[in-house]
Parts: structure tokens; sequence; C-alpha cells
């Protein structure tokens, strides 16, 4: 199947997926090949994952939690604690949040 004829078989789903999110999308858009590429990639992803966990044959991943990490923190949680910081607001520990990785 090209990107041309999924665009025009499920153009109407895809609309309908994106529009709810409050994003316009339109055949005339410069990136609309592009954006349908990624989304006939995406739902062939879809169904590989779907037929290969009915066919049991799905690799087992761990669960992320359990995902021991590097002790960097992700840039959102890095720049609200230094503004936290800056604003004198205190935060819990990651004991009392339960997070793993340190914040203070």
């Amino acid at each position: 199947m090209t990107v041309a004829t999924y665009a025009q078989d499920r153009f109407g789903f895809v609309q309908g997926i994106v529009c709810q999110l409050g994003v316009p999308i339109s055949k005339y858009m410069p990136y609309f090949e592009r954006f349908m590429g990624a989304c006939l990639k995406a739902e062939i992803g879809y169904l590989a994952t779907f037929f290969d966990r009915e066919g049991d044959t799905i690799v087992e991943a761990p669960h992320p939690d359990t995902i021991q990490g590097n002790g960097v923190l992700p840039p959102i949680i890095f720049l609200s604690n230094r503004l936290r910081a800056l604003l004198g607001r205190s935060r819990p520990s990651p004991k009392q949040q339960g997070k793993p990785w340190p914040t203070d």
C-alpha cells in the first residue's frame, strides 16, 4: 500500500481523531503526505503488536517502574524543581513521593 492510497482510504478516520485534539488537518497542508506516512507506519506497528500478542509471540518487557534510572532528571522535573527553589516553595522528598530518582 502506498502512502497516497492510505491517505485516500483513511483520511476521514485520521481527521476524526486529530480534530478531537483540536488540530485541523487538510489535504492541502505542506506536510500532509509525510503526516499520513507517519500514520500508516503507526497503524502497521499497532497491527504487528496486536497480532504478536494474539499469537503469543510478544517479547516480555519489564515494567517501566522496575528499570533503574541513571539519576538524571527529565528536563521538565529539573526545571520545575529549580522554579520551586527560586520561589522558595518546598517539595516532599523523593521517598515521600515514591519517585525512583532524586529530586532534591
